[in-house]
């Protein structure tokens, strides 16, 4: 027995597994979506006295948002130190100090029908997105038990995956931010806070594009050469 074939059936295994938490995310994905749009942010459909009220997000509408004036802070944390400044002689750890900025939660209590559609919209992008990736890779896993994996179906899968990441994890990352900050402008509080704008997460779906793209540019060579491989037996 080789090698190969011994190691199979605990391969076998890994890609079970791999299959059942894929569908698994695909099926939270599904959930999570359902939750924001039967809402009461969304359609409404479900309330909290409804018994189906674990899918839906009942959840107050609020927004992350830093405080634009100066919030004097309590509880001093850089209090007696040693002499040589390394420890707190109050607790014994290292010495810390309190600082800002300071982040608050606005609610938005009153939101008109275009800030909560708005709102679901930029909600449900992250979850679709991801239960997209996660139903593609499925299918590129399930691939794995016909022990042929080079061919054209999963080297699409791939450029599909790279697309996602790209335009889903892009919109994903920037779109409720600029949907936050758009809404809090509209509120009573856009003169007390300021939403900031983070690209870490666009940046990051960007970089596993680009990673996606080249294997899929890889997985098309490999395509090429088994054709080849096969043309000359």
């Amino acid at each position: 027995m080789s090698a190969l074939q011994a190691d199979r059936p605990r391969f076998d295994v890994i890609l079970r597994i791999s299959e059942v938490a894929l569908a698994a995310a695909a099926v939270a994905a599904a959930l999570t979506v359902i939750s924001v749009v039967v809402g009461v942010h969304g359609l409404g459909l479900i309330d909290g006295s409804s018994p189906l009220s674990v899918l839906a997000d009942n959840d107050m509408m609020s927004i992350e948002a830093e405080l634009a004036f100066p919030v004097e802070l309590t509880g001093d944390l850089t209090t007696r130190d040693t002499v040589d400044g390394s420890r707190d002689i109050a607790s014994g750890r290292s010495p810390a100090e309190l600082t800002g900025p300071v982040v608050a939660q606005v609610a938005l209590l009153t939101p008109s029908g275009l800030e909560r559609a708005a709102w679901t919209v930029s909600r449900v992008v992250a979850p679709l997105v991801a239960g997209l990736a996660a139903l593609v890779l499925l299918g590129l896993v399930r691939s794995l038990h016909d022990g042929d994996p080079f061919n054209r179906r999963n080297e699409r899968r791939l450029w599909v995956l790279a697309a996602v990441a790209a335009v889903g994890g892009t919109v994903a990352g920037l779109g409720p931010q600029l949907i936050d900050g758009w809404m809090v402008g509209r509120s009573a509080a856009s003169d007390l806070v300021e939403t900031q704008l983070s690209l870490t997460s666009t940046l990051v779906a960007l970089a596993a594009s680009t990673v996606l793209a080249v294997l899929a540019g890889v997985w098309h060579l490999g395509v090429d050469l088994s054709d080849e491989a096969r043309a000359t037996i």
